[in-house]
């Protein structure tokens, strides 16, 4: 999938011809399906399989809710439907929740509502109820769309479930998204509810307890709009003048990665795993042109990422390292920075994320900021209890590229 999206993205870049060009998108647009497909499937068996972890954190509630509207208000405008957010009295400026799964969660309700509806509006309702043995977050999703009918009702929540075959093929979809909501919400200690009538619309609620109300900050909030990724931006493209390693076993992967970070300015080599990035990283500092900054691939043949990064550090290296891999499994951004690299990038990757974080490293910060942020995780590191390791055998035995 890496190779699809990025080979697209790069057909984008250099194509004029318009049809030529929609020809492309179609491409990355449904590549980019799949690999939504294929993410909802790795969620669903993580969950069933109970190696799904939620982080609960500090989360400031308008942000989020206005991040969701972002994100969701271009597929609206594309249906020319009305989008909107309303907070019912006051609210909590901050929960504690995973702020990820929730989004996770409300991305799919709101992407459902949208889809089922033709015309009218889709809602976004939040309000706190306060209960005798805690608070409770409600947050609804109300649409007026097409409704769901008793035969749907029986299965809605069941993995690969879409209703009937009419609906599945006007509307699309893998019958995924509320069997992972559902089971999400329960992993948040919380639950989700609807109602629905044919023809006039469906209201998701999901209700999540967020301790007692006396100890929350209760605000009327002005809803605080994060910039969506899909909105063009009139800023000008970041330029690199940097020296770049770009270490996978995939040669597409590399290829890819190679053209855009070198279009944005960058020189670059490539090593096609750990063994040949280690001889190459060692040589050119001894001949005084070290590289700025590696990429490097986690699973690789002779030598992987992990160790490869491994034999870096021991042999004093202190290079920036990138770690990219599709395996977005449990504890594995947490396993590479503790393993010495200082930062990750899963794939597919995005060719403007991809420049953007090569310039925070190689241009915003100074090697020396970078040594003292590594230098402070491994000292916080030592300090929390070692992974379960058969958590980590599961975690890193599968990784799609």
């Amino acid at each position: 999938m890496a190779s699809i999206l990025g080979y697209a993205d790069l057909l984008l870049a250099n194509l004029a011809d318009a049809e030529n060009r929609s020809c492309a998108a179609t491409i990355k647009r449904n590549g980019q399906y799949l690999l939504e497909l294929i993410n909802d499937i790795l969620d669903l068996s993580r969950i069933e399989a109970g190696k799904f972890d939620v982080d609960f954190e500090n989360c400031d509630l308008p942000r989020l809710i206005g991040d969701v509207q972002s994100l969701m208000q271009v597929r609206a405008v594309e249906k020319n439907i009305q989008l909107e957010v309303a907070f019912e009295g006051k609210v909590p400026r901050t929960i504690q929740t995973d702020p990820k799964r929730l989004r996770q969660v409300l991305i799919n309700l709101v992407g459902n509502a949208i889809k089922f509806t033709e015309e009218g509006q889709v809602r976004i309702r939040v309000k706190l109820l306060r209960q005798p043995a805690a608070a409770c977050l409600e947050i609804a999703v109300e649409d007026t769309g097409i409704g769901i009918d008793e035969a749907q009702r029986a299965q809605l929540f069941e993995p690969f479930s879409q209703g009937e075959l009419t609906i599945s093929r006007r509307y699309g979809g893998s019958g995924l998204g509320l069997a992972i909501s559902q089971r999400l919400m329960e992993l948040l200690h919380g639950s989700i509810e609807y109602s629905s009538q044919i023809g006039k619309g469906t209201t998701f609620l999901l209700h999540l307890p967020i301790g007692s109300a006396d100890t929350l900050h209760l605000v009327e909030p002005d809803l605080l709009m994060e910039p969506s990724q899909d909105e063009p931006s009139d800023r000008q493209p970041t330029k690199l003048d940097c020296r770049l390693l770009i270490v996978d076993d995939r040669r597409d992967v590399r290829y890819v990665s190679q053209h855009f970070l070198q279009k944005a300015g960058a020189t670059v080599t490539t090593a096609e795993d750990g063994l040949q990035a280690v001889s190459l990283v060692l040589d050119s500092i001894s001949k005084g042109c070290p590289f700025d900054l590696i990429l490097m691939d986690m699973q690789m043949p002779e030598m992987d990422g992990l160790q490869a990064t491994a034999k870096l550090r021991s042999a004093g290296v202190k290079t920036p390292i990138i770690a990219l891999t599709a395996g977005a499994m449990r504890g594995d951004r947490e396993r590479y920075l503790s393993s010495g690299c200082d930062d990750y990038i899963a794939k597919p990757i995005e060719a403007h994320q991809l420049i953007a974080k090569v310039a925070f490293y190689t241009q915003t910060l100074s090697l020396e900021e970078v040594q003292q942020m590594r230098s402070l995780r491994q000292a916080k590191s030592q300090h929390k209890p070692a992974p379960d390791a058969q958590a980590a055998e599961d975690d890193t035995s599968r990784e799609l590229d």
